[in-house]
């Protein structure tokens, strides 16, 4: 655990460094100080930079339901599906997601044929805070629907996918908590 401390000090240390330097250079009036402490700042602002970008363009992204539609049914959203809400909170649809949408019935058991199973309304009581527009019903005739395992190939994203589907208005709600 300590060398995952000093692995994490170290590039915090070289920018301080590096800073300092740069920052030296304009005390002293020493336009070679200058030089030598901006050519060390170099990587940490480029590397600020690209984490900006992508933390920038994953939330853009998260916030498209067809992308988080497709990233969750693995399939890009059907001609059939109507109405598509939806969003992930994170950085590339990390933690949360929560969609909406309507369907037909062969539609939602296409989406569910292999790797959700039928589930009880308990499955929904979550603590987290979905969005209001993420309302599933929680009654019959409504239909309920968790993931036998989760298809993400990360330990932190989400501990249930869970669908709910209206069969009277074939609205779907799914929800990855």
């Amino acid at each position: 655990m300590n060398l995952y401390v000093f692995l994490g000090l170290l590039p915090l240390a070289y920018a301080f460094c590096a800073f300092v330097l740069f920052i030296s250079g304009f005390i002293v009036k020493s336009r070679g100080l200058k030089i030598v402490g901006g050519i060390a700042l170099a990587p940490v602002v480029a590397a600020l930079l690209l984490l900006v970008i992508a933390v920038g363009m994953g939330e853009r992204r998260s916030k498209d339901p067809a992308w988080v539609f497709e990233q969750e049914f693995l399939t890009p959203p059907p001609r059939e599906v109507t109405g598509l809400r939806g969003h992930a909170t994170e950085m590339n649809n990390g933690r949360f997601a929560y969609l909406r949408f309507s369907a037909p019935p062969e539609v939602i058991d296409s989406l569910i044929s292999d790797w959700m199973a039928p589930a009880s309304p308990s499955d929904l009581s979550r603590t987290d805070h979905p969005p209001i527009r993420w309302a599933p019903p929680t009654v019959p005739p409504a239909r309920f629907y968790r993931a036998t395992h989760l298809r993400k190939m990360c330990d932190g994203c989400g501990s249930d996918e869970v669908l709910c589907c209206d069969p009277a208005t074939h609205v779907a709600y799914f929800g990855r908590f």
